[in-house]
């Protein structure tokens, strides 16, 4: 089992409580992190991975997020 944390921003607290609760049940589990600027999101520097994506409002972005949870 894994977790994407979209739009993770400044999230960094919450990728981390991921993190801590995940590993104790699945501990080959990951949190990634996805956003539209991921090297300037804190979140998704602490998260196991992270993703760049569309902006929210494009039209392919849910389409995009389907396809990344897929191959992940």
């Amino acid at each position: 089992m894994n977790i994407l944390v979209t739009s993770a921003g400044r999230r960094v607290s919450l990728v981390r409580a991921f993190q801590k609760e995940l590993k104790k049940a699945f501990p080959n589990a990951k949190v990634f992190a996805s956003d539209v600027s991921p090297l300037l999101s804190a979140g998704c520097q602490v998260a196991d991975d992270y993703f760049e994506v569309p902006r929210i409002d494009e039209p392919s972005y849910i389409e995009f997020l389907l396809n990344l949870c897929r191959q992940k």
